[in-house]
């Protein structure tokens, strides 16, 4: 998190609960808490942004002014002046569009609701931000406690973000405490060919052993040195099975607050596609989501 320059918070102003006297309501809590406890281990200038929708009267984007500097500012513990934007427009647009403007390194917004309708809606947002947002997006958990957490990395060995997204993890543990697992799922692309070529089912059998053998090797040598050089071991896992899925299902039997995971850009796709694996999980689980860009992202989305 040290390389943390500059964070944006998104807030729904116009979330249900969200008043004036009883303060926001916990999804809004929730992202501020996460806000300032980046903000207070990286230094980092906070920016804290409201959408209201794109044809509303002008009193209505003074009035999301109002609400983020008397009731969101005051629960920001950042150093110096905090910036506060409210624009009319797309919410997943005009996020974007700040990001590319002011360079920010961090996007926050808030959990998802826990009904499957209301994650449906309101993840909607979040969802185009991993898709589109040139920086990395922390989706936060539905509840505003601190203090220690279990951190999940997901991680696929042979995609250059691993490195990057294990880094990141284990200085969330260093700095926050708890335990930090990672998780992959080995994949066997000369599987299904070696099948219908008939290839011996001893054969076939020998090469996943093989396969599994190296990605043990490929975690070690990737999670040894960040023991060395931060001071926090990993438990490894691998599990056999569709990702998305099993994922999930780590996420759950661990117990998991915090899970990180790179999501894929490609030129001329980048910010179209997130990945199957990384919006499969998004839609199944609860805990809070970050999600590790790429170098070079290219976000779909114009700044102009």
């Amino acid at each position: 998190m040290e390389r943390l320059s500059s964070i944006l918070l998104s807030v729904d102003v116009t979330a249900r609960g969200f008043d004036a006297e009883e303060g926001p309501p916990l999804e809004v809590l929730s992202a501020i808490a996460e806000t300032n406890w980046v903000a207070e281990v990286s230094g980092a200038k906070v920016t804290v942004m409201a959408t209201v929708e794109q044809d509303s009267d002008p009193e209505l984007v003074d009035f999301a002014r109002f609400r983020l500097e008397q009731i969101v500012v005051p629960r920001l513990e950042a150093k110096g002046d905090i910036d506060v934007v409210a624009v009319a427009g797309d919410p997943q647009q005009t996020v974007v569009k700040q990001v590319l403007k002011a360079g920010h390194d961090l996007v926050v917004v808030g959990a998802r609701k826990s009904s499957l309708v209301h994650r449906t809606l309101v993840g909607s947002t979040s969802l185009a931000l991993l898709r589109t947002c040139p920086c990395a997006v922390l989706v936060a958990p539905r509840r505003s406690e601190t203090g220690s957490r279990v951190v999940l990395s997901a991680v696929a060995m042979k995609h250059d973000l691993t490195p990057r997204v294990l880094e990141v993890s284990a200085k969330i543990v260093k700095r926050r405490g708890g335990r930090w697992h990672v998780f992959h799922c080995p994949e066997y692309p000369l599987e299904g060919g070696m099948r219908l070529r008939g290839v011996d089912v001893q054969q076939v059998e020998e090469y996943e052993a093989e396969v599994r053998k190296e990605a043990w090797a490929d975690l070690h040598a990737v999670c040894d040195p960040l023991e060395k050089e931060i001071g926090v071991k990993p438990k490894l896992w691998m599990s056999e099975g569709l990702p998305s899925e099993q994922i999930g299902l780590a996420v759950r039997e661990l117990g998991a607050d915090i899970l990180v995971m790179g999501t894929r850009g490609r030129r001329g796709l980048a910010g179209v596609l997130v990945g199957n694996t990384a919006e499969k999980v998004f839609h199944t689980t609860e805990c809070a989501l970050l999600a590790i860009k790429p170098e070079g992202f290219e976000s779909p989305v114009s700044a102009d």
